[in-house]
């Protein structure tokens, strides 16, 4: 990058639900939460979720320091309608772009 110019990620994660540190990966995203960065998670499949629910909305929960800057979206949910499921995905990346 040059001087002055700016950037924005946004990691895709796509999952069976199944993660083998749930507390590493919540404080992972704790600390991230400082970067220019969204994490949308994608759930494949008929997993359980719940963890990756967790991830979503642990900030908000727990009231830790940081941005909200991760999304769960379950696939089953929207894999026919590819509009609504872009709509869920991405729905918080403006938001979160702004609050960085």
């Amino acid at each position: 990058l040059q001087l002055g110019e700016q950037c924005y990620h946004i990691l895709l994660i796509l999952t069976d639900g199944k993660i083998s540190n749930i507390q590493h990966a919540k404080e992972v995203i704790r600390l991230a939460s400082d970067s220019p960065l969204s994490v949308v998670i994608v759930g494949i499949g008929k997993g359980d979720f719940v963890e990756m629910q967790y991830l979503d909305d642990f900030i908000d929960f727990e009231r830790c320091s940081g941005r909200d800057i991760c999304k769960f979206v379950e696939f089953q949910k929207y894999e026919h309608n590819n509009i609504c499921l872009t709509h869920a995905a991405l729905d918080e990346i403006p938001d979160q772009v702004v609050e960085f």
